[in-house]
Parts: C-alpha cells; sequence; structure tokens
C-alpha cells in the first residue's frame, strides 16, 4: 500500500515532505492529546488505586501488629500471674517452714543454750541489733529477755 501512495503522489521531495509534516503533526497532535486526556484520567485513577492499596497494607500491618502485642500482653500477663503465683506459694512455704523452725526450738520453753544450727537459724530471723520499748537490744539480750519472761509469767 505504501508503494502505491508513493507512485501516485508528489514528484517533488518538498511536496512530500509538506505532506508528511502536515498530516503527521496534525494527527498526531489529536491522538497525543485524546491518549494524554485519557492517561491523565488512568493516570490518577491508578496513583488513587495505589494509594488506597497502600493505605490498605499500611492499616492491615498495623491491625496485625497492634493483634501481635495484644497476644504478648496476655502471654505476660499469665506468666506474671503464674509467678506471683509460684512466689506467694513459696513464701507461704518458708513462712511455715519458719514457724515450725521456731516452734521446734522453744517447744519447751528457752532451752538456755543452742545448738550450732539453732544459732544460725535464730541468727537468720532475729536482727543483730533489736528495738525494744525504744531500746537497742542484741540478738543474745533479747533472748536472756524473753527467757525471763518466760520463767517470771511461767508461759
Amino acid at each position: 500500500m505504501e508503494i502505491f501512495r508513493l507512485l501516485n503522489g508528489p514528484v517533488y521531495d518538498s511536496e512530500i515532505q509538506k505532506r508528511v509534516r502536515k498530516g503527521s503533526s496534525l494527527s498526531t497532535d489529536v491522538k497525543n492529546r485524546r491518549k494524554r486526556r485519557s492517561s491523565l484520567k488512568r493516570l490518577r485513577d491508578k496513583n488513587q488505586r495505589d494509594i488506597d492499596s497502600s493505605l490498605l497494607l499500611n492499616l492491615t500491618l498495623d491491625v496485625n501488629n497492634l493483634r501481635q502485642q495484644v497476644h504478648d500482653c496476655i502471654m505476660f500477663k499469665t506468666i506474671r500471674e503464674m509467678r506471683l503465683l509460684v512466689a506467694r506459694e513459696q513464701f507461704q512455704a518458708r513462712s511455715l517452714r519458719l514457724v515450725d523452725n521456731f516452734f521446734h526450738i522453744f517447744r519447751h520453753g528457752h532451752p538456755g543454750t543452742f545448738s550450732a544450727t539453732e544459732e544460725s537459724f535464730l541468727s537468720m530471723i532475729i536482727p543483730e541489733n533489736l528495738v525494744v520499748r525504744g531500746h537497742r537490744r542484741s540478738r543474745v539480750e533479747f533472748l536472756e529477755l524473753w527467757r525471763q519472761y518466760k520463767q517470771l509469767f511461767k508461759v
């Protein structure tokens, strides 16, 4: 088809170039304008879709992050409750053992002299400097006062 048009067209190169310039520039400008307008609308739509999908992705990531944080908080709360429960049970067990040892040592009143294990136990539970009735007493003085109290009141 190109050959047929060239054979029937003008003979001079200048006329060919004028027709080519006029025809191509008009047709391409119209096409480009239409394409630009439609492509601008498409570009805006595409940009809006990209913005929406990016926002949706960010929100999805935020929601998943919050879900993970809630799960972690619940897990930490459960672990803390378990630790408190175990610590409370251990404290109660230690307290009961402490009272049991104390009453085992003093089951028949003040023994007068203490064995090495009893002495270490008493030094662990009774502080070295104890304040009784506003006066500072040592552990030995406190135990002697207690022995005198037991003898005096026959408790």
